[in-house]
């Protein structure tokens, strides 16, 4: 099969967020997220760590591209897997 034209699925990612503790502007890239299990919320967490200060700097799930969630999703580990 040939792809005739690439849809959005590979597009590029970048978000411009403001770390709360420093006040410092990032402009993020898919290469500097991270993701781990929230227990509390039964869901995905997915953040940054400014350079500046080094604190968690939170990004909603909303202005994740599908293909990034899905690559960054993190489930809870068992003990029975």
């Amino acid at each position: 099969m040939k792809v005739l034209k690439e849809g959005d699925w590979n597009a590029k990612w970048e978000l411009k967020v403001n770390c709360a503790t420093c006040a410092a502007e990032l402009l993020i890239e898919e290469s500097d997220l991270t993701s781990s299990w929230d227990y509390g919320k039964e869901t995905t967490r997915y953040y940054v760590l400014c350079p500046l200060c080094r604190k968690a700097v939170e990004i909603p799930a909303e202005k994740l591209t599908p293909r990034l969630a899905e690559k960054l999703q993190t489930r809870p580990c068992s003990t029975w897997d």
